[in-house]
């Protein structure tokens, strides 16, 4: 039988190559959560652990290379029943598929508790939590980005809270998902994103109620890790009151709902408007004591300055009074009345020499009750007698 000429046609090789690219290139294959029972458990050197995961008649090959660390809660054996997080790899050569583990711990309600109680002190330990390195909270803060669930009703409630009571805040939202296998990734992606939006001021991490299980993403220890680090304030606001994650614990602040959240950010701004009226009454009652001590101030000085005023008008008195007097004695007009006088040509120039005039010219002499007009007849030089 031939190939039908209308069928793709690969060899293995190229055939296997495009398996694992596609594998690879597939963002949820590459961080995932698995339930399954081990079998086939070996031991190999070094650290690494060898074993398959079963569910059923399904089964894959898994492996752990760093055992030891202390999140792998073991020892594990043969038919024990675990939650295993990893990533999917597919070797080319051999045609096979391998889950790689990074965290696993048994399955069941009361394990899962015991071993967040486990990371929790642990992390507890390293200092994640300790409220000394908690970044402060803006007060007044102008852009926020919101990392929630597309059209969620947390998303909805938090929005219009603080449209409501905090118009001023612009809300960035950052659609992730929230639950699920690739809810830690998508958290992570979008915190990467917030972090490098222009303005953004404070990040709200906002989910709604669900179960220990949908909330479990929000205690992983890589995202825990992620949050510490942040260059940005973190909020958080998963699930109900009743709810607590470890994001909770590394977060800036918590609240127990998305709500109490948008309450909490938009309660300055509330307040804003009785913190405004109060600085106007006490700014009102401080102007009003100014200008009374003022309005005394002024009186007492214009009490003083009439006094003042009085007394310098006095002596303003006496002193033109003297330079007025002064001023008579040296005026050249006073000499008029001691029988002097002054004698002008034509054009008003009082004459200083005999060589200004010419016999037949006429001046004017000016005395002290009047002006006489003549004529030059002769004119005698002292320096020839």
């Amino acid at each position: 039988m031939t190939p039908q000429t209308n069928l793709l046609t690969l060899p293995i090789s190229e055939l296997n190559l495009f398996l694992r690219d596609w594998i690879d290139s597939c963002p949820p294959l590459n961080d995932i959560w698995v339930i399954g029972e081990i079998g086939n458990y070996r031991r190999q050197a070094g650290s690494q652990r060898y074993f398959t995961l079963s569910e059923g008649d399904s089964s894959i090959q898994c492996v752990i290379f760093d055992a030891e660390d202390p999140r792998h809660d073991g020892p594990y054996k043969d038919g024990v029943a675990v939650l295993a997080r990893g990533r999917v790899r597919y070797f080319n050569r051999r045609g096979t598929l391998q889950f790689q583990i990074n965290y696993m711990m048994p399955k069941g309600t009361g394990s899962i508790a015991q071993n967040l109680e486990i990371l929790k002190q642990r992390l507890a330990i390293e200092g994640l939590f300790d409220g000394d390195k908690k970044r402060p909270i803006p007060p007044y803060p102008q852009k926020l980005a919101l990392i929630t669930a597309a059209d969620s009703a947390a998303s909805a409630d938090v929005i219009k809270l603080l449209c409501q009571h905090a118009p001023a805040i612009e809300v960035i939202v950052i659609e992730t998902v929230m639950q699920g296998m690739a809810c830690v990734s998508s958290v992570e992606n979008a915190l990467a994103m917030a972090s490098t939006l222009s303005g953004i001021e404070l990040i709200l991490i906002s989910r709604g109620g669900g179960s220990a299980e949908d909330l479990l993403p929000f205690s992983d220890e890589r995202l825990v890790r992620l949050i510490c680090q942040m260059p940005l304030p973190i909020v958080t606001a998963i699930g109900h009151e009743i709810d607590s994650t470890l994001a909770d614990l590394a977060a800036d602040a918590t609240y127990p709902t998305p709500s109490a959240a948008a309450l909490a950010l938009s309660y300055r701004y509330q307040q804003l408007p009785h913190f405004i009226a109060g600085i106007v009454g006490d700014a009102d009652r401080l102007l009003d004591g100014q200008i009374a001590q003022w309005q005394e101030f002024v009186t007492a000085c214009i009490d003083v300055s009439t006094t003042e005023i009085d007394r310098i008008e006095s002596n303003l008195g006496l002193l033109t009074q003297g330079i007025f007097r002064e001023m008579e004695l040296l005026s050249p007009l006073r000499k008029l009345t001691q029988g002097f006088s002054i004698t002008r040509v034509k054009n008003g120039s009082a004459i200083r020499s005999i060589n200004e005039i010419s016999p037949g010219d006429t001046v004017s002499i000016t005395l002290s009750d009047g002006d006489v007009i003549s004529t030059v007849n002769h004119i005698t030089s002292h320096a020839t007698h």
